[in-house]
């Protein structure tokens, strides 16, 4: 049997086991076997992490999210004494091993995958850029950092296939350090999502890269655990189930919480279907990235639309908004059905997007394409598709450019053959 045929079974029992276990939990719950049900959803929770492979940026990614915005705050959520219902659960977890299923196999090379000649001119660029990244964000703002930053990130996934540990260690210190100059000098405090992914895929990368140790379930509970751990910081002198109460209103367990309210207003028959609303946010998935002033009748992201429409406007108007996973907006505009297999749509343009990028040039730079992509994946996870789009977006412009200019190189380079030998 060859290895890909081996991947693709291994991957389809997977995919069944992962089903059938999040199935098996849904029934035990609506039959009143609440134990089982528990004892299934964590089956499929460590299921899923031996399915994730390792060296898939993708799937490390969308498993880090998962972790820090499913996996972990349900047991906080429980601690506290807030319900979520048995569906929310199911539907997540049983979605996103739709979502391992189709990114499976997209791996990251590892250090000597890269069949393109590294040189110096290569390391130059990448300082320069850094440089710049650093110079334009504190000059122009946050933006100028989304746009530069992921291409530095990029930059530094190719230059470091050619250096020794040290000289590429250097070069992760300087890529880190530019995030702490985005943080001194222009973060507002809002945002720490961004940061995570930022700082975690090109350490990723460093590993897979300098073939280092690494363990998946450490990985993932030590993350996860982690922040919680930084919100727990934040409160001093108080008791140990007051500090848990705060932390359950904070941005990484109060997706999962909002997404049961969504749920709950919908069954309630608060809310009722909203094909135009759904029908926004795909539009976003496509065209974020187009600024207001171009677009006059540019809809909203859910996140505002909800704060909106079910919180305040005040709040809405000052900047806040609510994430609910990457299901929470399926079930405010489609309810608990069709918003099943409006998500299921979702996450495979998602993932559509993320094997596009690691398909282009994988025999020559080995998936280092899908690094700017692989930094908003927990983002879709923590809040859907509007949220993803704008900050995928904006990373990949002069990815998009880099990859015009190749792709032009190369019918140049073969309309010159067809000259030469005519």
């Amino acid at each position: 049997m060859s290895s890909v045929v081996k991947l693709k079974k291994q991957n389809l029992i997977f995919f069944f086991l992962s089903s059938l276990s999040c199935v098996g939990a849904f029934f035990a719950g609506k039959l009143g076997v609440e134990t089982l049900s528990v004892v299934l959803l964590c089956f499929t929770a460590v299921l899923q992490t031996l399915w994730a492979q390792k060296k898939n940026l993708f799937h490390m990614t969308w498993m880090l999210g998962m972790y820090i915005f499913v996996f972990t705050p349900s047991m906080v959520l429980s601690y506290v004494g807030v319900y979520i219902d048995l569906y929310v659960y199911v539907a997540s977890i049983f979605l996103s091993g739709v979502a391992l299923f189709f990114s499976y196999g997209k791996l990251f090379r590892e250090r000597g995958g890269c069949l393109i000649h590294v040189k110096k001119k290569h390391a130059y660029l990448y300082f320069f850029f850094l440089l710049l990244t650093m110079v334009f964000s504190v000059a122009f703002g946050r933006v100028a950092f989304f746009v530069l930053y992921p291409f530095c990130a990029f930059l530094f996934s190719l230059i470091i296939q050619g250096m020794p540990f040290r000289k590429g260690l250097f070069c992760l210190i300087a890529l880190i350090g530019s995030v702490f100059v985005y943080i001194n000098f222009v973060w507002t405090g809002f945002g720490r999502l961004l940061l995570a992914g930022w700082m975690i895929v090109p350490v990723i990368v460093f590993v897979y890269q300098y073939r280092l140790p690494f363990e998946k379930f450490s990985f993932l509970i030590t993350t996860s655990m982690a922040s919680i751990f930084a919100s727990l910081l934040r409160f001093d002198g108080v008791s140990v189930l007051a500090i848990f109460s705060a932390v359950a209103r904070d941005s990484t367990t109060a997706p999962l919480r909002y997404a049961q309210d969504v749920y709950h207003s919908f069954m309630t028959g608060a809310l009722g279907l909203d094909f135009s609303g759904i029908f926004d946010q795909f539009l976003l998935l496509v065209l974020g990235v187009f600024p207001r002033e171009w677009w006059p009748g540019k809809p909203y992201g859910f996140g505002y639309e909800y704060t909106l429409q079910e919180l305040s406007p005040d709040l809405a108007e000052a900047g806040h908004s609510i994430a609910a996973l990457f299901i929470g907006e399926h079930l405010y505009y489609l309810g608990p059905y069709l918003g099943f297999f409006s998500a299921f749509l979702a996450i495979l343009l998602v993932v559509l997007i993320f094997n596009f990028f690691h398909s282009f040039g994988k025999k020559t730079v080995g998936g280092i394409y899908t690094v700017p992509a692989s930094m908003w994946v927990m983002s879709f996870v923590w809040n859907g598709m509007a949220t993803f789009s704008q900050r995928f977006q904006q990373s990949v412009v002069i990815i998009v450019v880099v990859m015009f200019l190749i792709i032009l190189r190369r019918r140049l380079k073969k309309l010159k053959r067809g000259v030469v030998a005519g």
